[in-house]
């Protein structure tokens, strides 16, 4: 800005002495229009300027909003490489990993239906998921005819997970059990629902829609909603 101002310092005092020296030959508008051309010429060319690099600026917050849908909904093909339903290998190990782009809370997804883990380390080439029917994984879930039954459940190892919920929960066998915090993911079947007669409680028997031993293709999906 320093130099387009001393630019136009410079003309004007050029127009004033052309118009001083040939006097009579040009008019003092015409020495001063040219002032005004350069002006608004330079101004103009600024204005462009600007807009373009606030084009190219709206060009790239637009890129980078992209760029975090795309890798929000990402999904990432893995290949089982140790895993399984027994007590002793309750956990599954894919080969992809951080540079993959697999974060710790991703999904792992069958059958591009079912969710069966949720990844809980991650290394450079590969990493490592936990079944939620895993011996002691806790896992908050939802049921009922309208996904509107929240609860606490807890792996009980060998692809099953147990819950305990009031009575008269509306919960059914046959149900559908899904994430309580990402509703689209079906986590298994209600197996059984025994009512204890001498408690105010019932007892919800939850398995997998098909065999941890079985799994070898999965997808890992972007959780969206992960807590820190």
């Amino acid at each position: 800005m320093t130099y387009l101002r001393n630019k136009r310092i410079i003309v004007f005092f050029a127009a004033v002495f052309l118009f001083l020296i040939f006097e009579g030959t040009i008019s003092l508008n015409w020495a001063f229009s040219k002032i005004f051309y350069v002006f608004f010429k330079e101004r103009e060319e600024i204005n462009v300027a600007l807009e373009t690099n606030l084009l190219y600026k709206r060009i790239k917050d637009l890129e980078l909003k992209l760029q975090e849908k795309e890798s929000k909904d990402k999904t990432i093909p893995a290949n089982v490489v140790f895993g399984g339903g027994y007590l002793f290998s309750d956990s599954i190990f894919l080969d992809k990993g951080s540079k993959d782009g697999v974060e710790k809370g991703d999904f792992v997804v069958y059958k591009s239906f079912a969710v069966l883990a949720e990844i809980d380390e991650v290394f450079s080439g590969y990493s490592r998921a936990l079944p939620f029917s895993r011996f002691g994984e806790k896992t908050a879930l939802r049921s009922g005819s309208t996904k509107n039954v929240l609860f606490e459940a807890e792996g009980s190892g060998g692809g099953k997970i147990l819950a305990y919920l009031p009575q008269n929960s509306g919960v059914s066998a046959g149900d559908g059990v899904y994430l309580a915090k990402s509703s689209q993911f079906l986590v298994g079947l209600v197996e059984t629902n025994e009512k204890k007669e001498s408690r105010d409680f019932e007892e919800i028997s939850i398995i997998l829609p098909f065999s941890l031993r079985s799994v070898a293709e999965v997808d890992i999906v972007k959780n969206n909603v992960k807590t820190q």
